[in-house]
């Protein structure tokens, strides 16, 4: 609840590296998905991936994400949208997205914006 948008986007990330340990910050996680500023939406997708199927509290919410301006939100969101609903990532599969690490792109992600 920091006013500083910096320090938001770095404590879910924070959340995220706890992964599974951090199931009681879900409800908080799930109120930075709305928050103003892009970066935290997009850590807090993030940390909702890392802490795998317990997500499905913001289902909702990470389906509204997925119309997210921001194509890391939208890759973060839906990253969390398949293990809340319960995918697994099979051996090998490429690691979910991460704050600060290039972005996968939109056509990827089923978002044909063109």
């Amino acid at each position: 609840n920091d006013v500083n948008e910096e320090v938001r986007a770095n404590a879910a990330h924070a959340i995220g590296k706890n992964g599974a340990a951090s199931k009681e910050a879900l409800l908080p996680l799930r109120k930075a998905l709305d928050d103003s500023d892009k970066e935290v939406r997009a850590n807090a997708a993030w940390a909702l991936v890392e802490i795998g199927p317990e997500a499905k509290i913001a289902v909702s919410r990470l389906t509204e994400c997925l119309n997210d301006l921001d194509r890391e939100v939208r890759a973060n969101a839906a990253e969390a949208l398949g293990l809340a609903l319960g995918a697994q990532h099979p051996a090998g599969s490429v690691e979910p997205h991460q704050p600060g690490v290039g972005c996968r792109g939109d056509r990827d992600l089923g978002f044909d914006r063109g």
